[in-house]
């Protein structure tokens, strides 16, 4: 690589802010870290985060598809802004779509896997206390780290390996526990409610149906009445049922009988 390339590809250093580059491929990544390894540091460890989003089945046009890569892009960077200030301000961050890489200066293998540790427990605390309903969770997430020149010799290597899964975590489960939970919970909140409606009734000393019951008692009740004797004038049924329901409906023979 010429040296021209390489000096395209330095950024400018901010005095305060944690920073982090978004890039297409690990092209980009290959040629900083050869950047690096040449006027910086012989070594550098490389930690690679991956957040799985997956599709909720419905997106079918182009431009929805667009929108879901795009909200998942942006998600993927709300959450590498808040584990960025972990890692030095001179270690060197990427963003590929929802994969993040941390090269970490003069580190060796075991300083990445110290770091991938604090980066993997801040995510998780990050993902379980988001609330924001912009930001989408992911379903997955998967940490990797590696190091050159030890143990990978080749800078594209080590990319690679920082890329085999360390650690690994599924929400999907545990989103369907919290539904079933949630699930339990309204039912149980039912279940205590059609209990406490008779013990309320009993209290104030009023006779307490439930809907159905009262429903089928009043439909019974209006048959019942509504089947006049030989001679008794004919009430409206409605009216029947409610002088039924008041105890006032009696049976009666033709007048002056």
């Amino acid at each position: 690589m010429s040296n021209e390339a390489a000096s395209s590809l330095t950024v400018e250093p901010t005095a305060s802010a944690y920073t982090f580059e978004t890039v297409e491929t690990t092209d980009t990544i290959v040629a900083r870290m050869q950047h690096i390894t040449a006027t910086q540091s012989d070594r550098v460890a490389v930690v690679t985060i991956t957040l799985f989003f997956g599709s909720d089945g419905k997106t079918s046009s182009s431009s929805s598809l667009y929108d879901d890569l795009f909200t998942h892009t942006a998600s993927t960077a709300h959450f590498l802004s808040s584990l960025r200030p972990l890692v030095r301000k001179t270690d060197v961050v990427f963003q590929i779509d929802n994969t993040l890489h941390f090269l970490l200066l003069g580190a060796d293998l075991q300083g990445g896997q110290i770091v991938q540790n604090r980066l993997w427990e801040a995510l998780l605390w990050r993902i379980h206390n988001t609330t924001d309903r912009e930001i989408v969770r992911p379903l997955e997430i998967a940490i990797g780290h590696s190091a050159y020149p030890a143990p990978q010799q080749d800078i594209s290597k080590c990319i690679e390996a920082a890329s085999e899964v360390s650690l690994h975590s599924n929400f999907t489960s545990e989103r369907t526990v919290r539904k079933a939970v949630a699930r339990q919970s309204r039912n149980t909140q039912q279940a205590t409610a059609d209990e406490e409606w008779p013990n309320l009734a009993r209290k104030l000393g009023i006779p307490y149906l439930s809907a159905l019951a009262q429903k089928a008692f009043r439909a019974s009740a209006a048959t019942r009445q509504c089947q006049p004797c030989p001679g008794t004038p004919l009430l409206p049924c409605w009216a029947r049922a409610q002088y039924a329901d008041r105890g006032h409906v009696k049976s009666a023979g033709p007048r002056g009988a």
